[in-house]
């Protein structure tokens, strides 16, 4: 099993988990920095967001389960499945406020259906020898880390850093995407293979099964949010029930409606209680 999911780790892969290391090393070496990534971790594994990502996880690990039950999943796409989860569902997963309606999830499956992952599979499946996937990658990553700062620090001398930075950037992406573009003509049967397709093909069927649950974590976020403010700023506790039900009845099991409602009554501005049913009609 090991054998299967390193020999799927491509030169390119290994150069930027080498470097990103490096950074992470010198980075955590600030005190202030590891008080900073403390913090974070403590809000991350607060009680609400540890449960959440729990039944993340845990449903994620069925899909993995089930599509390996219809022989489509192995080891071997180890590597895609992970990267897919940090990439795509935990972001999505803390963009989950962001969520406001169902257009949200169409947009995640026509960015995930783009040619982008196409290119971007077919530049990752051609990799330069060890040492040279090295060097560039590490002229790629300063570089980002040049242009980021730069922009950050929006000072004007600071403009002709940028546009060397973002010149070579994609000067080193060009070389990637040529050195793909070479092979995919000599070499085409690698990219047609049925385990190519398989990696080509996985990030999409992971999307598309992940998106019920995205849907029904962000309805408990939005209740979860309203009923909370009820509990912390009504007293009346007969009131309290009526509003609830007022909102289930009006929201129901619509994305819009339960956010729309979540914007209009929120615990850091919480409205008077006569102005809540007015709210309601009109949502």
């Amino acid at each position: 099993m090991m054998k299967v999911v390193i020999d799927s780790i491509s030169n390119r892969e290994i150069a930027f988990a080498f470097w990103v290391g490096v950074a992470l090393l010198a980075t955590l070496l600030s005190r202030d920095v590891r008080n900073s990534i403390a913090r974070l971790l403590t809000s991350i594994f607060a009680k609400y967001v540890r449960s959440n990502l729990a039944i993340l996880i845990v449903y994620t690990l069925i899909i993995v389960w089930f599509l390996h039950s219809k022989n489509y999943w192995d080891f071997s796409l180890l590597k895609i499945t992970l990267f897919w989860f940090f990439a795509l569902a935990l972001s999505v997963f803390f963009k989950m406020t962001e969520i406001s309606n169902m257009r949200f999830f169409i947009k995640l499956l026509r960015n995930q259906v783009s040619l982008t992952i196409v290119i971007a599979f077919v530049v990752e499946t051609y990799t330069f020898s060890l040492p040279i996937e090295l060097a560039l990658t590490l002229f790629l990553l300063f570089f980002l880390a040049m242009a980021a700062t730069a922009k950050v620090s929006q000072k004007a001398e600071y403009q002709s850093v940028i546009k060397l930075s973002n010149f070579i950037v994609q000067s080193i992406i060009y070389v990637f995407i040529l050195h793909a573009v070479y092979m995919l003509i000599t070499d085409p049967a690698q990219v047609f293979r049925s385990e190519s397709m398989k990696e080509i093909l996985l990030p999409l069927a992971l999307t598309i099964f992940i998106i019920p649950v995205f849907y029904v974590l962000t309805m408990r976020l939005n209740y979860s949010s309203i009923f909370y403010t009820f509990n912390h700023t009504i007293d009346d506790s007969q009131k309290k029930k009526e509003l609830k039900q007022k909102v289930i009845s009006v929201a129901g099991l619509s994305l819009s409606k339960s956010y729309q409602i979540r914007k209009k009554i929120n615990w850091f501005s919480p409205p008077n209680v006569e102005d809540i049913p007015g709210m309601l009609v009109e949502v």
